[in-house]
């Protein structure tokens, strides 16, 4: 009898133990999120538990999710073929002895101030704007910029026209492009050039007409396990016709890689890209009374963002 309960307490923490291991393990890095995603699943796939509706306008949708000690998950659902996403910068266009230019650096939104912000800048223009987040890494290796400046890391192309051929395109990070079409969107398996010459990105780029340089989610590390402000983009194609026409922008406080790409498949998201976080992360948006309010705000100035226009 002894002999027996002895061997039931055993297996018992055995048991324990692997339960225990079980919860404490990440979501295994996929080189294809698309494994995860078959198109079943795609048609079933509803909005993830907690999250709730916190603001829309035509083809866009704004969910946010509250966690209990921690700071909210915000995610963006756009219907690209309802809505639009643009590409905000301000600078010279790149040239092939002028690769990579100095673009100013700006705020998403901003009340008041000296400082003009992108939606300030480019609200005029774009009536039925609806958000802004943050988007390229940037920085100043070689101290060329003025203060009010600095260079994209890694290549961005707007309008069928290269900006920034980037500085960074030979640093050892696994990277992803985005891809933005008319009416929808692309992320690709992987961006293996690694020349910051002219021509090389300009063929690496392809035939999208904007194009944006990212790192791939989890296999790059920028912090991978840390909790901090994340900016994620993931696409997904909601009706099975083989083209992803809706696509998803994260954006959270504190979130770790693995955290920020789990929400954006648990949305339906075939594949996933990490743009700038940590202090560059920042949100604003436009609530039903016409108020623009930033729920993830921050002092650093960005010299790229993205917008998200209502149709």
């Amino acid at each position: 009898m002894k002999s027996n309960l002895i061997l039931k307490f055993v297996i018992g923490c055995l048991v324990i133990g692997v339960l225990a291991c079980e919860k404490r393990q990440e979501p295994t890095p996929l080189v294809n999120e698309e494994t995860e995603n078959n198109s079943s699943f795609e048609k079933a796939v509803g909005v993830p538990t907690g999250f709730f509706l916190l603001a829309q306008t035509t083809g866009v949708k704004l969910y946010k999710k509250n966690y209990t000690g921690g700071q909210p998950d915000y995610v963006q659902e756009i219907d690209l073929t309802k809505a639009k996403v643009k590409l905000l910068q301000t600078g010279l266009n790149a040239t092939t002895t002028q690769t990579s230019p100095c673009f100013v650096k700006r705020l998403v939104y901003q009340n008041s101030g000296s400082t003009l912000s992108y939606w300030n800048q480019f609200i005029g223009s774009n009536p039925k704007m609806f958000s802004i987040v943050n988007l390229q890494f940037f920085g100043d290796p070689g101290d060329k910029c003025s203060s009010t400046r600095d260079q994209m890391a890694f290549p961005i192309k707007q309008a069928n026209t290269l900006i920034s051929v980037g500085y960074g395109n030979n640093e050892s990070y696994q990277k992803r492009s985005f891809e933005l079409y008319s009416t929808y969107a692309n992320i690709t398996e992987t961006y293996t050039n690694t020349s910051n010459a002219y021509s090389a990105v300009a063929s690496a780029l392809g035939t999208a007409p904007t194009v944006a340089v990212g790192l791939h989610p989890t296999l790059a590390d920028k912090g991978v396990n840390i909790y901090k402000p994340r900016t994620f983009i993931g696409i997904r194609d909601k009706n099975g016709d083989g083209k992803c026409e809706t696509l998803y922008i994260y954006a959270s406080k504190l979130a770790r890689q693995t955290d920020a790409r789990q929400v954006l498949l648990d949305f339906g998201c075939l594949r996933t890209i990490m743009f700038d976080g940590g202090g560059s992360t920042q949100l604003c948006y436009k609530k039903a009374d016409g108020i623009v309010t930033t729920p993830i705000y921050t002092s650093r100035t960005v010299p790229s963002a993205l917008a998200v226009i209502g149709g």
